[in-house]
């Protein structure tokens, strides 16, 4: 398959660097019981790249933007880069509608494409 640098399938099959550097970076420093929160699209990128299988998709916080518990959030890069999640129905939304969420963390790690707040 070719895969243009924009679209769905770029977004679903394409794994960056940075991704694979934040997702072994989590599994390396995350606490065992820990959930970590990722768009829909973003479950495979924890478990793939970095060997964890907790990853949660928090569908009442990203169709509903209802607050988040205890855990990481894992940003992608089109969470980080473009500022876009996905939710279950395959629709974008800003991250910036997320802020208060974010207001509440800390970034623990970012390296310019892949972000992990707690």
């Amino acid at each position: 398959m070719t895969l243009n640098s924009e679209g769905e399938e770029y977004y679903v099959m394409y794994v960056h660097d940075q991704e694979t550097y934040a997702a072994k970076w989590l599994k390396e420093n995350l606490r065992e019981d820990a959930r970590i929160y990722v768009d829909r699209l973003g479950w495979c990128r924890p478990i793939s790249q970095g060997g964890i299988r907790s990853s949660v998709y928090p569908g009442a916080f990203i169709e509903e933007n209802k607050p988040l518990g205890e855990g990481y959030i894992y940003l992608r890069y089109c969470g980080t880069v473009d500022g876009k999640l996905m939710d279950s129905n395959y629709q974008w939304h800003d991250i910036t509608e997320y802020q208060d969420e974010f207001a509440k963390r800390a970034l623990i790690y970012s390296n310019g494409g892949s972000e992990v707040w707690r």
